[in-house]
């Protein structure tokens, strides 16, 4: 009868008793639903969706404010908006330019081998001195030079006021630094919101059209999110900031956070950078960029080694 033609099962078989065609309605459900024509999303939101994806878009708006509580009164104000250039034509250095940053690629070089010699000299005295109880560890790195640079980024104004062959000359200069010491390199405005872009790509740099105002110490702070101690922000503007937080703010949270800030400026406008405590170096041109670059260099290079020559 009945009982011989049912198939053999758990006893969880009989929690559909009742439920009629209970696993019809589940494999209903399973199955991905027929397409309509409200299904459809507008083409403009498609576009923009599919801009954010592939810019990398992130809203660091709270992170900035969260770093100016405290410092100044007012609240940011302005969406900050983190994304990565991918689309635009690279930007080639020149071979000029590249000669001229060749220097770096020297320093370098007689940095790292100042460091073995540096070694060296480390393990004679450390022969010497190991009666006296000296700390081998703590004193290898007294005579140790690090080999290469802080961690470090590049910021670049690129507002309406950067207009021209001006704004590819800065990207260039910063682009063939970056693929020497390995800095990450970024520009700024706002338009609407505050824009922070990422512009290096491999050893080359994305093209960005100057525009709209210049938010600089909402910027410098924007950039710094994720540094450590010891880093280094290299800010290049032509001084002229004009909207959200002062770059003097910007100045005490990264130091406070231990991370050193030099503002690269060409122009007559000094006065929101000539302040107490603010490092600065005033350009004659865009030309002397590089070689301003270059002497930051030499300088990091000087600060970071750890006693003795």
């Amino acid at each position: 009868g009945a009982e011989s033609s049912a198939p053999e099962k758990d006893d969880s078989v009989d929690q559909n008793a009742g439920n009629g065609d209970s696993d019809d309605d589940e494999d209903e459900l399973d199955r991905p639903l027929a397409p309509t024509d409200e299904d459809d999303i507008d083409d403009d939101l498609a576009s923009a969706i599919n801009d954010a994806v592939e810019t990398e878009q992130e809203d660091i708006t709270e992170e900035v404010q969260n770093e100016f509580n405290g410092i100044a009164q007012q609240d940011v104000r302005y969406p900050i908006i983190r994304s990565r250039e991918t689309k635009t034509p690279l930007v080639k250095p020149d071979p000029q330019l590249r000669k001229r940053l060749e220097r770096i690629m020297t320093i370098r070089k007689r940095l790292q081998a100042r460091t073995m010699h540096g070694e060296q000299y480390g393990r004679i005295d450390k022969r010497h001195l190991h009666r006296i109880g000296t700390d081998q560890r703590v004193f290898s790195l007294r005579y140790k030079f690090p080999d290469g640079f802080p961690n470090t980024r590049i910021l670049i104004d690129l507002s309406g006021s950067m207009g021209g062959r001006e704004a590819d000359e800065v990207l260039e200069a910063a682009g063939a630094l970056q693929s020497l010491v390995n800095a990450e390199v970024w520009c700024y405005n706002r338009t609407g919101h505050v824009n922070l872009v990422r512009m290096d790509d491999g050893k080359l740099i994305h093209h960005f059209e100057p525009n709209g105002d210049t938010p600089s110490g909402l910027a410098i702070v924007g950039v710094s999110l994720g540094m450590k101690k010891d880093g280094l922000v290299i800010h290049l503007t032509d001084g002229e900031h004009n909207v959200g937080q002062k770059p003097w703010n910007a100045h005490w949270i990264l130091q406070k956070r231990g991370i050193n800030l030099i503002n690269l400026i060409w122009g007559r406008e000094i006065s929101q950078y000539n302040l107490q405590g603010m490092n600065y170096r005033q350009l004659n041109g865009l030309g002397d960029f590089p070689d301003a670059l270059y002497q930051i260099l030499v300088e990091q290079s000087k600060l970071s080694k750890m006693g003795g020559r």
